[in-house]
């Protein structure tokens, strides 16, 4: 009985061990893989232009919003096909009309009713 008990310790002591060691063991070895992968695919055929979004749902982010939004766009002039999608949920304070003086850089979806952050 005792044995069980150690083998159960052992087992537990290696599962809580995953995280802190064979975890990023495992990420070590994944970058060089995908770099591969993508070289193959760069050399197989024609290239296909990467994009990237940035996704911020905004409430009452009056105080916030402007200095956050200006970062974004200060990040899409170093990187040109970012794309920045914004969603207002029904926000009560000026969320939405500072971002409307943006509306032509970035992707403003604004709610008229508070739905919440997963309808976004």
């Amino acid at each position: 009985m005792s044995w069980l008990l150690t083998a159960y310790l052992f087992f537990f002591l290696a599962l809580s061990l995953h995280p802190f060691v064979t975890y990023p063991a495992t990420l070590r070895l994944v970058p060089p893989v995908r770099r591969r992968a993508r070289c193959a695919n760069n050399e197989a055929g024609p290239e296909s232009p990467e994009t990237f979004a940035l996704c911020l749902c905004a409430y009452n982010e009056e105080a916030v919003i402007e200095r956050k939004i200006e970062n974004m766009l200060d990040l899409r002039r170093r990187r040109p096909d970012l794309e920045i999608l914004v969603y207002v949920d029904a926000a009560t304070d000026g969320t939405a009309a500072l971002l409307e003086r943006v509306r032509d850089r970035i992707t403003l979806v604004v709610s008229p009713e508070r739905n919440g952050r997963p309808s976004a």
